[in-house]
């Protein structure tokens, strides 16, 4: 998926869940109220945290792709490593989740935004392997490489695909927005 995408699927993505815990607040299921005020207590208490939470947000549905010359990110100071290797890895994200326990609740952003990267990844025709290199992926002589047993491929990059998936995604976070509007 292209970095521009990233960045609207994984707003679109974060409205999703936002929008779901406040659905399941309202309907008494509060197994996550603790976690969803601190998240939301982090973001609201003051202008600069927002602002914070927000590009940190951005900037983890953009940081898997670090290991590519032609991503978004990658173009200033790639990782020399082939493509959805580590970065495109739960091993990936486990430090920054010891961040945001351990340092600051904002580092939960990042790790949000990170995550819906992979997710959004996942649906494409490479898939991800999610605990690479224990689990990887099929390479062949043309460069290409298929995560292995990958079934869900809904989309190649660039490809009118992409395009309606991320409509997909952005239509289910309006619809579960004015759900909880009218709610």
């Amino acid at each position: 998926m292209q970095g521009k995408s990233h960045i609207i699927g994984g707003i679109a993505m974060g409205s999703i869940g936002c929008s779901t815990l406040s659905l399941l607040h309202k309907i008494g299921f509060e197994r996550f109220d603790a976690f969803g005020g601190l998240l939301m207590h982090t973001a609201v208490s003051s202008p600069q945290n927002f602002g914070k939470c927000i590009g940190l947000y951005v900037l983890g549905s953009l940081l898997p792709d670090i290991d590519s010359k032609e991503s978004l990110i990658g173009r200033f100071n790639p990782i020399p490593m082939s493509h959805r290797w580590i970065p495109h890895s739960l091993w990936f994200i486990a430090p920054f989740v010891y961040m945001a326990i351990k340092l600051s609740p904002v580092f939960w952003f990042l790790v949000f935004g990170m995550f819906t990267h992979l997710l959004l990844d996942s649906m494409s025709k490479a898939g991800v392997c999610f605990l690479n290199p224990f689990t990887g992926y099929k390479r062949y002589p043309s460069g290409a490489f298929i995560k292995k047993g990958h079934i869900i491929s809904l989309y190649a990059n660039g490809e009118i695909g992409e395009k309606l998936v991320l409509l997909l995604v952005c239509l289910i976070a309006v619809t579960l927005a004015m759900i909880n509007i009218f709610m």
